[in-house]
């Protein structure tokens, strides 16, 4: 009894030492003035690395609705929120410092207008970097480093250096994401909705794992400039008509929605859905696997020699031979999966080792097969 009595005790006290991590406090600017001064800042001291800095907001209490803060020394900042509400405007000037956020950087929330000029060399970096209203804009310096950008309502970004993003970018709902320089992301690039545009400017795109292009939302979205795109995935969607060049290196290529794409380069996988369509140029523009469903139609431009699996299934859905042969098939399924026989014209020779027909297909083998 007494032990355990004084292991509650313990603990009771174990509980009582640990008061969990501390939380950012919140600092506004008050007036526009320097960082570094003291009496511009709510708290009436200068914020540093465990802050949340607001320029230009009716958040927290008594700070100034609009007002400009510049830098005349390298700082910190847990967040940073500059136009932080509607009618209201803030802005960052570094000068020639630094200022390192650890976290995020917000401009326009909330239906406010944000601002960082660095005219005079300055240069930030953010985990994470968010335009988020229409009057948002942004040209990125040789020396700015974020991990990931999001841009919405209509924003813009600009790079100008290959290290200006080193993790995801995601362009959304109208905005303009344009690259003064190559783009290499070890994340995501997504550029989705209506209006929204990706302008390469000539640069390419590489290490991205995942690559958007029209794939979410319900509108096309246009790219300007085209350069090679390399990634692991490329996404293409919402009845884009999107060509894979031969400077392109892809391993797995989705089509969706309508979207359409010639294929000049070599993709291990193609993947049609909901009506896509892709044609091939040449016997190894895919080598491993196909799959057409959803009433979509696969071109064969050229024979098809691939290592892996065609499937072709569901009402609608089309494979087009246009006289070329299919070799080196492990599974060909021709109306096997889904509820509905297929569609082959200008039908060729078929090699495999294992061919399944069904959903009531009239399917003859020929003396070639």
């Amino acid at each position: 009894m007494t032990t355990r009595g004084v292991w509650i005790s313990l603990g009771c006290l174990a509980l009582a030492a640990w008061a969990g991590p501390a939380r950012a406090q919140d600092v506004g600017a008050n007036a526009s003035g320097n960082w570094e001064t003291a009496s511009i800042w709510t708290t009436g001291s200068v914020p540093g690395s465990s802050n949340n800095v607001y320029i230009g907001s009716n958040y927290p209490a008594d700070a100034a609705a609009t007002a400009t803060v510049t830098l005349t020394a390298n700082e910190a900042a847990a967040n940073l929120y500059l136009g932080n509400g509607g009618g209201d405007s803030g802005t960052l000037n570094l000068g020639s410092n630094t200022l390192t956020v650890s976290g995020d950087i917000q401009l326009g929330g909330n239906g406010g207008t944000g601002a960082i000029t660095e005219s005079a060399g300055g240069s930030f970096t953010a985990g994470s970097l968010y335009l988020l209203s229409s009057t948002s804009s942004i040209t990125l310096g040789s020396n700015d480093a974020v991990g990931y950008l999001q841009l919405n309502n209509g924003s813009s970004a600009t790079t100008s250096a290959t290290g200006n993003v080193t993790g995801s970018v995601s362009v959304l709902a109208g905005s303009t994401f344009k690259m003064g320089a190559a783009l290499n992301i070890s994340g995501a690039l997504n550029v989705q909705d209506s209006g929204s545009v990706l302008n390469m400017n000539n640069n390419a795109i590489t290490g991205a794992n995942q690559v958007f292009l029209g794939w979410y939302g319900s509108s096309a979205i246009t790219i300007d400039n085209r350069a090679a795109i390399t990634t692991a995935n490329l996404y293409v969607g919402n009845g884009m008509a999107f060509n894979l060049n031969a400077t392109d290196s892809v391993t797995n290529f989705y089509l969706d929605n309508k979207a359409t794409s010639t294929l000049s380069s070599s993709v291990s996988s193609l993947g049609l859905s909901n009506g896509a369509i892709a044609t091939t140029t040449a016997a190894g523009n895919v080598t491993g696997d196909v799959s057409v469903s959803g009433g979509s139609t696969f071109n064969m431009g050229a024979a098809l020699k691939i290592s892996g699996a065609l499937n072709v299934q569901d009402s609608g859905s089309v494979l087009n031979m246009n006289g070329n042969a299919i070799t080196g098939a492990n599974q060909v399924f021709l109306g096997w999966y889904g509820s509905s026989a297929i569609t082959i014209d200008n039908r060729a020779a078929i090699t495999t080792a294992n061919l399944y027909v069904g959903n009531g297909m009239a399917f003859n083998l020929n003396a070639t097969d």
